[in-house]
């Protein structure tokens, strides 16, 4: 077996690196996110850099390294897309090919192209089962009724968003909705939910009814709790068993120093389908 990591930004491809490292598993890294580059040499016996768009440059790469699995990890700014890509003449066949831009309709792409040379599609919750964690409330602050009841509508909203491949995050407050999550991402949805909610905004953030474990599972790292923190948000909420925590312990510490509310809930105990009858 011989592993390639497609890294995008953050801190998420380093702790598959690692993780693979530790299961002996040799790996490369693909990227073009020089930010992640550095601290991955250490980790992989090689590093290339390549644009988002060379899909070319990136197919004969895993073909010339015997690559036989792949996973896709860290943050890709899906912008991108309409601005700054220069696609190569594979990339531009496949953008005229696909149905929609929706992230799932790029990632299935993805692993089509990839299925048909042989190679195996990792899934990120196998790969960082450690960081995925299950129900609870982890910090010393716990949530009265009424909070408990806006992660239930939050959650519901979300799966319905989820379902048409839209984001996996919603801020609400007393069940309504503040904002919900599009291209700008997880933490700037964050911080406009909470500024418009004027404090006391409870963020749910929850896989999709039809999520694909081995990509673009929910994270949640130091900065979204740092959203919440600085616009004055009261709760965040996670998919328990589906939710990636990037510096989990960090992560709760920071929560309790800024009176917030972490909690990974059980979704079967929390979708209220009244709201759809």
């Amino acid at each position: 077996m011989k592993a390639a990591i497609m890294a995008g930004a953050g801190n998420l491809p380093v702790l598959a690196a690692k993780s693979l490292k530790n299961k002996g598993v040799e790996t490369i890294a693909i990227t073009s996110a020089e930010s992640v580059r550095a601290a991955l040499e250490p980790l992989v016996s090689k590093v290339y850099v390549v644009g988002l768009g060379q899909v070319g440059k990136t197919l004969k790469i895993l073909k010339n390294e015997g690559v036989t699995h792949f996973l896709m990890i860290g943050k890709f700014d899906k912008t991108v897309l309409e601005g700054g890509l220069k696609p190569d003449l594979r990339a531009i066949w496949l953008l005229f090919r696909l149905k929609n831009r929706n992230n799932d309709t790029i990632h299935y792409t993805i692993v089509n192209l990839l299925e048909k040379r042989g190679i195996t599609t990792m899934s990120q919750s196998e790969v960082l089962n450690d960081i995925v964690p299950e129900a609870g409330i982890f910090t010393k602050d716990k949530p009265d009724k009424a909070l408990l009841g806006d992660v239930a509508f939050g959650y519901t909203v979300a799966v319905e968003l989820g379902r048409l491949d839209v984001g996996q995050t919603v801020v609400v407050k007393k069940k309504s909705v503040m904002a919900v999550e599009s291209a700008e991402g997880t933490d700037k949805t964050i911080a406009r939910g909470c500024t418009l909610a004027n404090g006391g905004a409870v963020v749910v953030k929850a896989a999709k009814p039809s999520q694909d474990p081995r990509f673009d599972l929910p994270v949640v790292g130091m900065d979204s709790f740092k959203a919440v923190a600085e616009n004055k948000g009261r709760l965040l909420a996670v998919e328990a068993g589906k939710t990636l925590i990037v510096g989990l312990q960090d992560c709760i510490k920071y929560a309790n120093d800024n009176g917030i509310i972490f909690m990974a809930f059980d979704p079967a105990k929390f979708y209220d389908k009244s709201l759809f009858e």
